[in-house]
């Protein structure tokens, strides 16, 4: 992956590097370690990603609510939801802020959920 910013990029050729006769790929975004890359080194991407596997969650959480407890639906969100939201959560200051309102409010939506509140009811006072 060439890493620069959009502009320098847009100047560059492609490149083409090639190890005993082996071609190697140039790509514009890469996972590693579970962590979305892009050559621009812009996180809206991987916010974008960690938005789909929530919303994922939701929906499951959602079709199970039914049937558990509020202890389970707790449990729940600790184990399939907040490890999503947690991991890589410092490399994420770097996304746009209009990106983190739509984690945050999936947050919201999963407190909502969990403690069977309408859909305009407050959320402070659901995460405390």
């Amino acid at each position: 992956m060439l890493v620069g910013s959009s502009h320098k990029l847009s100047n560059s050729r492609d490149l083409h590097l090639t190890i005993s006769d082996y071609k190697i790929e140039c790509v514009k975004q890469y996972k590693l370690l579970g962590v979305n890359l892009d050559n621009n080194l812009k996180w809206s991407f991987h916010v974008d990603n960690i938005h789909k596997k929530l919303t994922n969650k939701l929906l499951l959480l959602r079709r199970i609510k039914p049937y558990i407890t509020l202890e389970m639906k707790k449990l729940y969100y600790n184990s399939y939801i907040l490890p999503i939201i947690d991991y890589g959560i410092t490399l994420r200051q770097y996304a746009p802020k209009r990106k983190f309102i739509k984690i945050a409010n999936i947050q919201k939506r999963t407190a909502r959920m969990i403690l069977d509140k309408s859909w305009d009811h407050p959320s402070t006072p659901l995460f405390n």
